[in-house]
Formats: structure tokens, sequence, C-alpha cells
């Protein structure tokens, strides 16, 4: 099947009852049949009428009945009479065109169905329609989390053995069960050459690359990690290539940072972010359990956003629908979460930032009022044309949201362990539930109210002059809730964000008691959300895309206990944490054992700590050099000095090499180093990518080994870029200290260029490094 091929399937009329904004929710079915070994890779369907003023909607089902592309325009506004929605990877079996009545009197209309093949280099026709059927493996106790994005870089170490997440053992969570459940074709579970040199690595997985497909799943054997391609015809589907965003590789080494046990699907969405197809394909996959998204429209840099009136198209239904929890940015600008068409509608969860490990406020350039905060700035891989570097300083909201993203769905597998839960959600009685088997049917409500209580809050105000240093707003503990919104979901075991979860649904013994005011707070702004996203939005103009709530016939919100009158009474079937019980039956109370989830009679705390020696973990030091993994600045190389020119909390060891020298220093002015850097999207309105800086801006690091040479007069740096990228740039010399350009006199040592992105739109860089000696030469 040659690229650019289509085939007409169907044409049909019919005409689309009368209905007054989809009452009475009226639709007119055609159906679709799909031959056996279609080769095609998308089934576009196009429906029209004659006056833009009536309003239909159309959905596309699947043999399954679910709902796998749809189109909602309001028509009136757009001033087409038309809808167009495309589902990709079209199976055999009979799909079908669902033309709703929204707003419309007796609407005649005509469809039209066309398979086609969009893909570079054309489609593969299958060469046998037999269908082999294998036994199915029993279910397995797992997690999925889907994270759209731009994309990711299967090659790199990070999500392999040997990493810093799997340091000892290859990680296991993809078995075939799940390969099952999710429908992994044997020629999709893939294995890559990893030599360590990327481009001589993609070009012998060459041939591994040409069969990879829009719409099909890829499972990249040795990690945890799979990947679905729905980016546009510019990019080849999945394959590592620098022209694409590195923003999708952060994220999704986010969530396993947070949870390495989680199945982790990067949705690749290439330069077309937030596409429909990937929003149904994620949103409407039943297999998958919790969804991150890190992009949206905002405005940064002091600029206050405009509400937005649609939401995530198909997150409404993924989440009240299906049962997953949908975690979004709250942005990386001083903006309101709630007014986000991603974190903001009622059934989301908006996610800004915290400066974790350092000063533990709120991070500045960062969205208010969120559900949650998490750790703004981290080190993750982030490239696409590296297989071992971690860029030691990821920052944004964008990397926070998949980091909360990957503790919920800690807590998720650890309660379907404990219940014994197989597979995914599952339908009780009508209702989507996340686990069963244990005292409380664990719906993604149920889960989300575990995790408001045990979201972490700092007891202190924090250091100022830390707090300055972040760009970052204090918390004060009496009214934490303004800034911390719920609190931070932290991956950091000691802030026992897990287990208070856990604790909260009767299965644990480590509660996290909260004042009150975090509930009347966090309540009020839910119905402000509830009657922003419910009533207001639909009826405001649709500026962005995307859809409107759709009417319950109940609210399916847990919420807390308030006490306030005009607040809904609570429904939270946990928090019935008893200090009186004995969780770990060793004879001693939960309220008075030093170690409430181990048996230790004998209450045994050798260090005097207050807890139990049962319960004291050695501090790790994986890099052996006397400094805990949690205090280390480079936890993967032993650096017992903890020396960290720039202060960007990464230690030197951990740092990337200096560059190799052009040329040697010689009379008179000799350029050593020319390096030619990338900048990403970085503006006052949009924000997908921005933020690798512990100041939520992209930062890029240069470094020179500047040779000892009795002659040299002096050693400049160069910064150039493109006309409408505002870059700075920050000198530091061998001994730390911050220097100017050029630099006098030069000490012989390693020198430091850090280059801050504060606006870019992807134009690059070039910094030149040259020396000056006298002509008689340098030495």
């Amino acid at each position: 099947m040659q690229e650019g091929e289509e085939q007409v399937i169907a044409e049909w009329t019919g005409t689309a009852p009368s209905s007054v904004g989809g009452v009475p929710g009226t639709t007119v079915d055609e159906v679709l049949p799909i031959p056996d070994g279609c080769a095609y890779d998308e089934l576009q369907v196009d429906i029209a009428w004659d006056v833009a003023a009536e309003d239909l909607d159309l959905d596309v089902l699947d043999p399954n009945g679910s709902v796998v592309a749809s189109s909602g325009n309001l028509n009136a506004e757009t001033g087409v009479a038309a809808e167009s929605a495309t589902a990709v990877a079209p199976r055999a079996g009979d799909y079908v065109a669902s033309t709703k009545s929204y707003s419309n009197f007796e609407t005649p209309f005509s469809g039209v169905a066309t398979l086609r093949c969009v893909t570079v280099g054309g489609c593969y026709e299958l060469v046998d329609d037999t269908v082999t059927e294998y036994p199915v493996p029993v279910q397995s106790t797992r997690v999925i989390v889907g994270v759209m994005d731009s994309a990711t870089n299967p090659y790199h170490d990070f999500f392999y053995a040997g990493s810093e997440i799997y340091p000892e053992h290859a990680p296991t969570a993809v078995t075939p069960a799940v390969l099952a459940e999710l429908g992994v074709e044997p020629e999709n579970q893939i294995e890559l050459t990893r030599t360590g040199d990327i481009a001589a690595d993609i070009e012998a997985d060459a041939a591994i690359w040409s069969r990879v497909k829009r719409g099909e799943l890829v499972w990249f054997k040795g990690t945890n990690l799979l990947a679905i391609s729905f980016a546009g015809t510019d990019v080849e589907p999945l394959v590592p290539q620098p022209i694409k965003s590195s923003h999708g590789v952060g994220t999704s080494a986010a969530v396993l940072k947070a949870n390495p046990e989680a199945v982790v699907i990067m949705v690749e969405q290439g330069n077309d972010i937030g596409n429909d197809p990937s929003h149904e394909w994620t949103f409407l996959n039943p297999s998958i359990d919790i969804v991150s998204t890190s992009y949206g429209v905002s405005l940064a840099l002091g600029l206050l956003p405009v509400p937005e009136t649609r939401a995530f198209h198909a997150g409404f239904d993924g989440v009240v629908g299906q049962g997953k929890l949908h975690f979004s940015s709250s942005g990386n600008g001083p903006g309101l979460s709630p007014a986000r068409a991603g974190a903001g509608p009622w059934w989301s969860i908006g996610v800004s930032g915290s400066e974790e490990d350092s000063s533990e406020g709120r991070t500045i350039t960062s969205g208010r009022l969120p559900d949650f905060v998490s750790d703004f700035v981290q080190q993750l891989p982030y490239c696409m044309d590296c297989q071992s570097e971690i860029d030691t300083s990821v920052g944004g909201t964008s990397f926070s949201t998949p980091r909360a993203a990957g503790v919920a769905s800690r807590v998720l597998l650890e309660v379907r362990r404990k219940y014994g839960h197989r597979g995914g959600v599952i339908d009780v009685d009508g209702v989507p539930t996340m686990a069963v088997g244990g005292e409380i049917p664990l719906t993604n409500w149920v889960l989300r109210r575990a995790l408001e209580e045990a979201a972490w809050v700092p007891g202190t105000l924090g250091d100022p002059i830390e707090i300055a240093l972040d760009l970052a707003t204090p918390v004060i503990p009496q009214l934490a809730w303004l800034d911390y919104g719920w609190g931070d979901l932290s991956a950091r075991s000691d802030k026992l964000v897990v287990e208070a979860a856990l604790t909260h649904l009767s299965l644990g013994a480590l509660p996290r008691t909260k004042p009150v005011g975090f509930c009347e707070f966090q309540t009020e702004i839910m119905l402000e959300r509830m009657t922003y996203w419910n009533e207001i939005a639909p009826s405001l103009p649709d500026v962005f895309g995307g859809d409107s709530a759709q009417p319950l016939d109940s609210n399916p919100f847990i919420f807390c206990d308030s006490g306030l009158p005009h607040h809904p009474a609570s429904n939270d079937p946990g928090g019935n944490y008893d200090p009186a019980a004995d969780f770990d039956g060793d004879g001693v109370a939960n309220g008075d054992d030093n170690c409430p989830e181990d048996p230790n009679a004998d209450q045994a705390d050798e260090d005097g700590n207050g807890v139990g020696d049962a319960c004291d973990a050695p501090p790790s030091d994986i890099d052996g050099d006397g400094v805990v993994d949690s205090e280390d600045n480079c936890p993967n190389a032993a650096n017992p000095e903890q020396t960290d020119t720039g202060d960007d909390g990464v230690g030197d060891a951990c740092e990337s090499a200096p560059e190799t020298p052009i040329a040697e220093p010689g009379p008179g002015t000799v350029e050593v180093v020319s390096y030619d850097g990338p900048t990403g999207i970085t503006t006052p309105v949009v924000c997908l990518g921005c933020g690798s800086g512990s100041d939520g801006f992209a930062t890029h690091e240069v470094r020179y080994e500047l040779p000892a040479l009795a002659a040299l007069t002096s050693l400049d740096f160069t910064l150039t870029a493109a006309p409408a990228e505002q870059l700075d740039m920050v000198i530091y010399n061998p001994a730390g200290e911050e220097v100017t350009a050029p630099v006098t006199d030069p000490m012989p040592g390693l020198y430091l260029a850090q280059i801050t992105e504060l606006v870019a739109f992807e134009g690059g860089f070039n910094l030149s490094i040259s020396t000056t000696c006298p002509d008689t030469g340098c030495n």
C-alpha cells in the first residue's frame, strides 16, 4: 500500500432528529465494515449538512463499541456545517459512525467513510489473514500510566537495568499478561541496539524502525516503557530524532523516577501537541489507569491568563466515564490552575511546583491554586541524541506533574497488591473501580481523596535566603493550602506520602492529620470549579477547542468533612485509622508503637530517634562516598567534597564533560571552542519545554578546560543567537567564582558557561570561546 492511497468504504444519507442542547440525545448510526487484511492506517469519517446554524456532532466507535474518534465543534461559531473524525489503525470488524443531534431541527445530512494510508513510505499489508489463537496469560497486578507528550528516547540508559532506578535488576512490570491486555503484537516487541553511539545504533536498527507504524503500540524490551505515535508525517514514528523535542523524554522518565514499577506508555504527539486522536486513544483506553499531560496555553512572565472555556478533549469521558485519574500541569506562570483546560476542570488534578530538597517553597513560576505541588526541578534524561547523559536541572510543572502521577501510581499499585486485584479498572455495578478485594472499593475518586490527606506539607516557614534563591514563595504552615493546595505529592520515602495514603484506606498505620482549613479552602475552590466548568464555561465562546462537561445524574466526587453548612457532607469511606488498634499485631497499640507497621514488641530504638530499629533502614549511599543519597548532589559518582560549580544543585562529578577543543591556544586570538546549542520554545505564551533550570527556564552548560599557559592574557566567551532569542550567560572560573568576559589573566582549569533561555523559538545559539596570547606565543 503506497502513501496517499485511499478507499471509500461507505457513503450514506440520513436525517438527524430534532434536539435542543443535546436533549433528548438521539443518534443516527451507520455501520462501517472494515475488511480482513486491512492495510490502511486511518479511517476518516465526514458528515455534512446545509446550514451551519444547526449543530450536529460525530463519534466513531470501534468493533468493541468504544469511542475511538469524535468531533463536536460549535458549528454556529465555526461557520462550517460539517464534522470530521479520524480513527487510527483500523482493524477488521464493524465500526460505527454515530451522528448525534445537538441543536437542530430534523436535519438531513450526508456521510462518507474513507480508509487512507498516510504513513511515510507506505503501509504494510497483512500477508496472512489467519489469526493464531494463543493462550491468554493470567492478568497481573500492574499499574499503567499514559503520558501524552512530544516523544521519548527508548535508547537511553535510564530506562534499563543498571540505571539509578534499576540498579540491580531489569524492570519486570511489562509481563506477557500486560502485552496481551494491551494488544502488542509480537513484531512490535522490539529489542534495540545499544552500544552507546546512538546515531550508529539507530542506523543499525533501521529495519526495525521501518516497520513501526503510527497508531500501533510498541514495547521496548528490557524496559517498562511502551510507545505509540500520533505525530504528524513530518517526523518518523517513535524513532528518536534531533528535530523532536526532548520534553517527552523528561516527562516519561519523571513517572518512572517516582515509581520504577509503573508501566509507562509514551503517546507521541510530535509537534501536534494535544491532537484529538492521541487524546481519544489515551483517555478512552480501558487499560490505562492514570493519564499525565504537561502542556496547554499559559501566560508566564507576570502576565495573567484568560480562563479557558473548554476542557481537554476526551478527558471528561476518561475520568468520569472510565474511572481514570488525570494529572495536568498548572503552568509555568503565575496564572490560576483552575482556569486551565487541562488542570482546571473539577475532574482533573492540577499540579504546581515546589522547591523540594531546598526551601520547600512554592515555585513562583508555577500556577496558583493547584490541587497539589510536586518537585519543580529534577535530574532526568532530556535528550534525543544521547544514551547516558542526565540533565541536572530539568525544571517546570511539566515534570512535577508526571512525578505526582508516578506517586499516585505507587499508591494504586500497592492497593492492588494488598487487595489481590489483577488487571485494570473494572465495572462494579456500573461504577468504574480501580481495585476490589479489600474493605474499601477503590474508585478514582476515593484514591484522589486518599492522596489529598496524604500529601506532605512543610511544618516550618523555611529559610528566607533559600526561598529567595529558589525564586519561591514561603509556605506559612498555618495557611499552607494557599500555596500548596492539598500538599506535596513527594516521591521521597521520608515524607511518607504513599504510607499515609494507604493508612487513609485502612491499609497502614502511619496517618497524616491536617488542619480543617485545608478541607474548607479546597472544598470552596472545588465548588467554584464545578460551577465554572459545568455551568459557565459551556456558555462561553470556544477559543482553543476541547470539550464541555456532560450532565450527570449524580456527583461522583468524594468530599472531605469541612464542617461548613454550605459545603457538601463528607462521603469519604476512608480515614478510619484507630490509634488504639494494633495494625502489626505486636501487642503495642498503633498510637504508642514506634514502628506501627512492622512487629517489634521490644520497641528497641538504639539511636533514640523515635523510630524503632525495626523501621530504621540504613541510609543508602550508592556511590560509597560517605554522603547519603538523599543529601548527595551526585549520588551515582563518588564526590565526598560535593563541589558544585554554578550552584545548580548537581555536583561537578555528574556534570557533562568539557568540550573538545577545535584548536589549541596560540599566538594572537584563537577560537578554541565553538559550541552550537539548541533552544526550545520558551515564550510568555507557550511553555512546552520551558524549564530545565531552577528558575523554570531552560539552561545549557558548556565547559572548557584551559591549560596552564604562562603568557596567556585573556579568555573570552561570545554568545550569539537569532535576533528574537533572548539568552542570559553566567561564567564561572575554576575556583567556582562568577567572572565576566573577557577574563584577563585567567587561571588554568575548568571554566563553566551557563546559558539560560528567557525567550526562545528553537533558533539555537552559538558560544565561541577564544584565547589571546602575544604574537610570540602562549608559553
